[in-house]
C-alpha cells in the first residue's frame, strides 16, 4: 500500500467521540484534488528542465471574459458527449496553472484582453450614478475581484467564498491604487500639455483663461453666443449679468479698474453717436446736413424755387383764356368784391404792373387790357386767399359760396396749359410735403395708436410725405438727445417695445432696417446702463461677494467633474476654496482679465473661452481617453492582477 493509500485510510478511520466518521468519502476526494493540483503546479515552477507547456492564450482570455468559470463551462461542454466531468475540469485547471507558470505576463495579458469588455461595460453604468469616482472604482474593482475570485478558487463552497473574499479585497485595494496614480499621471501630463499649447500658440496664462470662463459662466450663455454677442457691437464687461463682478474689478483698483473705467466712459457716448448717425440716415434719406431742420428748410427752399420756374415756363409758354374763364373770374368778384383787393396786391408784386381790370360803380367788370394766362392765374390766387380769410374770420358760409368759381376758374386755366396744371400739382406736392413734416415733428406728443393712423394717412399720399415725416420725426429726437435729461435714457426707451418712443419708431421706421437699430439701440443703452451701475456709487454687498470670487478659478467644468463623482477635481476644487482666502490673481493677471471682459474683438474673446486649436484637441483627446481608462483599468485589474497578487501572498 502507498502514501496515499495509508493517508486515505487513516482519514476513513478517523472518527469523532460520538464515534461517527469526521470525513466523508467526498471530502476525502476533494482533498485528494486539491492535493494533486498542487503538486502539478509545484513541479511546474520548481523544475526548470521541465519542457514549456503548451499556450493557453484562448483559454486564458476565455476565463478573463466569464469572470474565471470558463475552465467550468469548457469542462461541461466537454461531457455532453460522455466523459469524466471532474477529470476534464482537473485537465483544464492544470494546463491553465502550467501556462501561468510558465508565463506569468503573457497569461495575465491575455486575462486582461479578455476582460476588457466587461470593465469597458462596467465603467459606464457606474458612471451615471452620482457618488464619489473612487467609491465607484473600488466598488467595481470589489465586485470583479470577489467574481474572479469565485471563479478561480477550487473545491467546496468554502473555498470559493474565501476566495471571493480574497479577490474582492485584493480588487478594491489594486483598483484603487490604479485609478489613483493614473490620475496622478494626469495631472502631471495636462499642465505639461497645457504649457506647450501656450507656448506655441501665444496664449495667456492659465489662469487668466479660468478666470474669464468662470466669470463666463455667469451669463449662463454658451461661448459661441458670448462670441457672437462681441461681434454684434457687445462686450463682457456690460453683460446685465456680469455688472456685480465687473464692478468688484473696479473697486479694487490698478491697471485693471482704470482699463474698465476707461471703456465704460467712452463707449455709451460713442454708442449713442453711432445709433444717432444711423437713425438720421435712416429717417432723412435725401437730407445731408446733420441739422435736420435746416436740411429740410434748405430743401423746401429748393423745391419753391423749382415751383416758380414752372410757373415762369408755363407763363411764357402761354394759352387761350377763354369766355368760361372770364365768366367765373366776374362771377367771383361780384359775389366778393373784397377779393379784387387780393388779387390787385398779388398782380403787383408778382408783375410790377397796374391791375388789368377794374370795378365800375355797379360792380361791372372792365379789363383795363386783354387779360393773359398770367393774369388769370394771379386772380386765381387772389380769389383763394379771400376765401381762406373769410375761413379765418368766420365767413365760412360765404367762402363756401365762393369756392366753386374759384373751382371753375382753376379747371378753365388747367385746360388751357397743361403746364400750369403740371405746376399746380407740383405745388400741392410740396404742400403736402411740408405739411407732413410738420406733422412728424410732433409725433411724440401722441399716442402709438394715434400716430399708427397718422402714418397710414400719410403713406397714402405718397413716398415723399413718407419721407418727410420721417425727418420731421428724427427733427424731434435730434431734440430730445439735446436734453441732458432725455439723452442717457432716450435709447433705452426706444429699444423698450412697451415704451411710447420705442412703439412709434416701430410704426414709422423702413421695417428693411429696424432691427438694425433696434439691436444699436440696446446695445448703446445696456452700455449707459453698465456705466452707471460700474462707475456710480458705493460697493453693494452683491459687488463684494463677486470681488472675492476672483481668482477662484472654478470653471463649470470643474464643478460638473466633482459633482460627476471625479475625487482629484473635487480636491482641486476644495483647495482653490481655501486658496481664496488669499488674492490669488497678481495685477498683471488682473489687467488681462480685464482687457478680455472690455474687448470688442470676437477672437480674443473666443481664444479666451476655448482653444480649438491642434495642440488643444490632441490635448483634449488625451484627458478624454486618460478618463476612460483610468476608470475602465482598476476593473480590468481586479479580474486579472488580484490572482496573481493572491498567489504572491500567498507564496510568502
Amino acid at each position: 500500500m502507498g502514501l496515499r493509500e495509508d493517508q486515505i485510510a487513516q482519514a476513513k478511520a478517523m472518527t469523532t467521540p460520538n464515534g461517527e466518521r469526521m470525513f466523508t468519502d467526498e471530502q476525502i476526494d476533494a482533498h485528494i484534488k486539491q492535493l494533486d493540483l498542487q503538486k502539478t503546479f509545484s513541479r511546474s515552477v520548481l523544475d526548470p528542465n521541465q519542457p514549456e507547456p503548451p499556450s493557453q492564450i484562448i483559454r486564458s482570455m476565455a476565463q478573463g471574459l466569464t469572470l474565471n468559470t470558463a475552465d467550468e463551462i469548457e469542462a461541461y461542454l466537454r461531457t455532453l458527449s460522455g466523459g469524466d466531468r471532474e477529470a476534464a475540469l482537473r485537465d483544464i485547471r492544470i494546463k491553465l496553472k502550467n501556462y501561468q507558470a510558465a508565463s506569468p505576463i503573457a497569461s495575465t495579458v491575455s486575462e486582461a484582453v479578455g476582460s476588457l469588455p466587461l470593465a469597458m461595460a462596467a465603467a459606464p453604468a457606474a458612471a451615471t450614478k452620482i457618488i464619489p469616482a473612487m467609491a465607484k472604482v473600488i466598488g467595481t474593482g470589489a465586485a470583479m475581484g470577489a467574481a474572479s475570485g469565485v471563479g478561480r478558487a477550487e473545491g467546496d463552497l468554502y473555498e470559493r467564498g474565501m476566495g471571493a473574499i480574497e479577490g474582492g479585497l485584493t480588487g478594491a485595494v489594486g483598483s484603487a491604487a490604479v485609478f489613483g496614480g493614473l490620475k496622478a499621471l494626469g495631472t502631471i501630463a495636462d499642465p505639461m500639455l497645457d504649457f506647450a499649447r501656450r507656448k506655441i500658440g501665444d496664449r495667456g496664462a492659465k489662469i487668466v483663461e479660468t478666470e474669464i470662463q468662470r466669470i463666463a459662466d455667469t451669463t449662463r450663455m454658451t461661448p459661441d453666443e458670448i462670441v457672437q454677442g462681441i461681434a454684434n457691437g457687445q462686450i463682457l464687461s456690460e453683460n446685465a449679468a456680469l455688472l456685480n463682478i465687473v464692478r468688484g474689478y473696479v473697486s479694487g483698483g490698478g491697471d485693471a479698474a482704470e482699463t474698465i473705467r476707461q471703456a465704460l466712459t467712452t463707449r455709451p457716448g460713442g454708442l449713442r453717436q453711432a445709433a444717432t448717425t444711423q437713425m438720421q440716415s435712416d429717417l432723412t434719406q435725401g437730407i445731408k446736413d446733420t441739422n435736420v431742420l435746416r436740411g429740410f428748410k434748405a430743401s423746401e427752399t429748393d423745391r419753391t424755387a423749382a415751383l416758380n420756374a414752372m410757373y415762369d415756363t408755363a407763363y411764357a409758354e402761354g394759352g387761350v383764356v377763354t369766355e368760361g374763364m372770364l365768366s367765373a373770374f366776374r362771377e367771383s368778384l361780384k359775389r366778393s368784391p373784397s377779393a379784387a383787393g387780393e388779387i390787385n396786391k398779388l398782380h403787383l408784386a408778382k408783375t410790377g404792373q397796374k391791375p388789368f381790370f377794374s370795378i365800375g360803380e355797379n360792380g361791372e367788370i372792365s379789363f383795363v387790357r386783354p387779360p393773359n394766362l398770367q393774369d388769370m392765374e394771379l386772380a386765381r390766387r387772389g380769389i383763394q386767399n379771400d376765401i381762406n380769410q373769410m375761413w379765418k374770420t368766420g365767413n365760412g358760409d360765404v367762402a363756401k359760396e365762393l369756392k366753386p368759381f374759384e373751382l371753375s376758374l382753376r379747371g378753365e386755366i388747367n385746360t388751357s396749359s397743361k403746364a400750369i396744371a403740371d405746376a399746380r400739382t407740383t405745388a400741392a406736392s410740396n404742400k403736402t410735403t411740408s405739411e407732413s413734416f410738420d406733422i412728424g415733428k410732433k409725433a411724440f406728443a401722441k399716442s402709438p395708436d394715434q400716430i399708427s393712423i397718422d402714418f397710414e394717412e400719410i403713406v397714402a399720399k405718397g413716398p415723399d410725405a413718407v419721407s418727410a415725416f420721417r425727418a420731421g420725426v428724427m427733427d424731434q429726437l435730434r431734440s430730445k438727445f439735446s436734453n441732458v435729461g432725455d439723452r442717457t435714457s432716450l435709447l433705452g426707451k426706444i429699444a423698450d417695445p412697451e415704451a411710447k418712443e420705442g412703439a412709434i419708431l416701430r410704426i414709422i421706421y423702413p421695417q428693411d432696417k429696424v432691427e438694425g437699430i433696434l439691436k444699436l439701440a440696446t446695445t448703446a443703452a445696456q452700455s449707459q446702463k453698465a456705466a452707471s451701475y460700474v462707475l456710480g456709487g458705493s460697493s453693494t454687498a452683491a459687488t463684494m461677494a463677486a470681488a472675492k470670487q476672483e481668482g477662484v478659478n472654478i470653471s463649470s467644468q470643474e464643478i460638473a467633474s466633482t459633482l460627476g463623482g471625479d475625487l482629484f477635481t473635487g480636491i482641486r476644487v476644495l483647495g482653490k476654496f481655501v486658496a481664496a482666502k488669499a488674492p490669488n490673481l497678481t495685477p498683471e493677471q488682473k489687467q488681462q482679465v480685464a482687457k478680455i471682459l472690455v474687448s470688442e474683438d470676437p477672437k480674443v474673446v473666443m481664444n479666451a473661452l476655448k482653444d480649438e486649436s491642434g495642440l488643444a484637441m490632441l490635448q483634449q483627446k488625451i484627458q478624454s481617453i486618460s478618463s476612460r481608462f483610468a476608470r475602465t483599468a482598476p476593473g480590468l485589474f481586479s479580474s486579472t492582477a488580484s490572482p496573481s497578487l493572491q498567489l504572491l501572498f500567498s507564496n510568502q
